[in-house]
């Protein structure tokens, strides 16, 4: 799935290659945010590919992560392992700091049904 963000407008949109799947918004109390991915499922498994921004150094890696899933691949791939339903991981690197410019970035689907891609809060 592609996601764009939209800092200033505080946006996002998710598409994958055939078809546009939804624009949100966030709200302004929001000052900072980060890519996330989180499923139904336990058995989610979710690569986050950077398109270089802002991930120019450190990249993107899945940072936060509810207790017994796995971060794999030096941060790039994060597995729910049979864990947890509903739960998800996050970015270690804040995206929309300064609330300019656009940033883009591709959640990868290894496994897993019911998806929620897109932005977190903390």
């Amino acid at each position: 799935l592609k996601v764009t963000i939209n800092c200033a407008a505080r946006t996002f949109t998710v598409r994958t290659e055939r078809q546009f799947l939804g624009k949100m918004r966030y709200p302004r109390s929001w000052k900072t945010v980060y890519a996330a991915a989180a499923g139904q499922s336990k058995d989610h498994i979710y690569d986050i590919i950077d398109t270089g921004r802002p991930w120019k150094k450190p990249v993107a890696k899945w940072a936060r992560i509810p207790g017994g899933t796995i971060v794999q691949a030096g941060g790039k791939v994060w597995n729910q392992n049979n864990r947890c339903h509903w739960c998800g991981a996050r970015t270690n690197t804040p995206i929309c700091k300064n609330g300019r410019g656009m940033v883009k970035f591709i959640v990868r689907i290894d496994a897993g049904t019911h998806h929620q891609v897109g932005i977190a809060r903390k």
